[in-house]
């Protein structure tokens, strides 16, 4: 019978190490990304003792500042930015563990042997789809919040299951840490503390519902409310700057929601036929309702930045309904079933290359302007830079941080914005100016060098990235 021979053991280890190599090869493929080198400059900041400015971050930044950037400046402190990345690839690979017990605790089918191919199959998946493989490869804090986000359900599951109180708190707990990682996962908590008392009152399990409510839903509610009170002014500043910036179409986050997901959705259609002739209707509501969730997160806000890597939340759900698709295939012809599901594998892979290529070389690579600048710029030296903290953080240390202006919030004598820049550069104010077509619009870019021309020269430009310096 199949996976009851002595290859089976095998099969979640390969998937682990398969999903660990994809991970971490070739993992110094750009220099760092804007939000990473953010974090780490976090981190480093609170590991020399300033929390003052760290915490006034928290108005902007989508996550507890004190939480993945401290971890991210630890790894970073070991590796530089490859140390970071590395410590993502762990959790995206102990993500797709994670993928392959919650499928297998949802017990989609009643026999271990098909249940476990289904868990299989979404993991395997899991291994090789665009997102997962992108937010493990980059040193942001997706991947620590929806680790533990995962960690949290798969508790949870057991929770339901066992009826065991420590598992509802230790559930609540690791939910409130991922809400830590990052805000968006907080879309789940309604759905999380409905579904257990449904099913209890359903059940008619009144001691269960009362267990329910003491270790699950209080710990949960009252350590996000304690966490919603004592920041309530930075995150009302958060929300609205989330809510209240240039609004995206429908459109354009259903296309950027789709383009990642379309595979797995498609195969995951397959899988919600197979559970209905199953009698498990409402099982398939609840994966699909909360598959799309995310979607509709995005679409209320009008927000398409980061509605790609959210996406993630939505694939957890879906691929349990593409393991059990291939897994009856499988069950009812073995040989074409694991050839069609290999295809399909093999299909997902190659699409979500050139993504994951796409994903990793959309900012320019910035090491070779940092060597050019660290070759000239002096302790005193002033620099209007572009990219910002990347820049901040390659002169940790070496320049004060007040000395490097980014392209978000800058004054100058009374006046703010592209005007301030202007009359900054107008003014000598800077000895070197990046600018890498990153943050600035077009327009600000072509206002910036035509001030440049007359003062400063043109010393480095690689197509990508040019700095002028101040002629001396």
């Amino acid at each position: 019978m199949l996976f009851k021979n002595n290859f089976s053991p095998l099969i979640l280890p390969l998937i682990i190490l398969y999903a660990f190599v994809v991970r971490i090869i070739n993992i110094d493929y750009n220099s760092p990304f804007l939000d990473e080198a953010i974090y780490v400059v976090f981190g480093k900041k609170i590991l020399e003792g300033q929390f003052r400015e760290v915490a006034d971050s928290i108005s902007w930044v989508g996550g507890l500042p004190f939480f993945y950037p401290l971890l991210s400046a630890i790894f970073y402190q070991i590796g530089g930015i490859l140390g970071s990345r590395i410590f993502n690839v762990f959790l995206g690979t102990a993500a797709v563990f994670l993928i392959y017990k919650f499928t297998n605790q949802l017990h989609l089918l009643k026999e271990e042997a098909p249940n476990r191919i289904t868990s299989f199959i979404a993991a395997t998946f899991a291994a090789t789809t665009a997102i997962p493989i992108a937010l493990s490869r980059l040193a942001i804090y997706d991947m620590l919040s929806f680790t533990i986000f995962l960690m949290a359900i798969v508790i949870f599951q057991k929770a339901l299951q066992e009826g065991n109180r420590f598992r509802y708190l230790s559930s609540a707990i690791a939910l409130f840490f991922a809400f830590l990682a990052k805000y968006i996962v907080a879309i789940f908590f309604p759905f999380l503390l409905a579904l257990p008392i449904y099913l209890n009152l359903k059940r008619e399990e009144r001691a269960a519902t009362i267990t329910i409510l003491k270790y699950f839903w209080l710990p949960l509610i009252f350590l996000s409310m304690f966490y919603l009170i004592i920041n309530f002014s930075s995150l009302v500043d958060f929300t609205l700057g989330q809510t209240l910036k240039e609004m995206a179409s429908f459109s354009a986050i259903l296309e950027n929601f789709w383009k990642y997901l379309w595979i797995s959705y498609l195969f995951s259609l397959g899988g919600v036929i197979v559970l209905w002739q199953k009698k498990k209707g409402a099982l398939t509501i609840l994966l699909a309702v909360a598959s799309v969730l995310p979607l509709i997160a995005h679409l209320v806000a009008r927000e398409g930045l980061s509605v790609a890597q959210h996406s993630f939340l939505s694939l957890i759900f879906i691929l349990p309904l593409v393991g059990i698709f291939f897994s009856t295939i499988i069950q009812k012809n073995p040989k074409a079933g694991i050839l069609l599901a290999g295809a399909a594998i093999a299909f997902n892979l190659f699409y979500s290359a050139s993504k994951v290529r796409e994903l990793e070389s959309f900012w320019p690579n910035t090491d070779k302007a940092v060597w050019a600048l660290k070759a000239e710029v002096t302790p005193n030296d002033k620099i209007l830079a572009e990219a910002g903290d990347v820049v901040t953080l390659a002169f940790y240390n070496k320049i004060k941080s007040d000395q490097i202006m980014g392209p978000f919030v800058f004054s100058f004598k009374d006046k703010e914005g592209l005007p301030a820049y202007l009359a900054a550069i107008d003014d000598e104010y800077f000895n070197f100016v990046e600018l890498d077509g990153t943050s600035f619009s077009l327009d600000s870019i072509l206002a910036i060098e035509k001030a440049l021309s007359e003062k400063y020269f043109l010393f480095f430009d690689d197509g990508e990235v040019r700095i002028w310096q101040l002629k001396r």
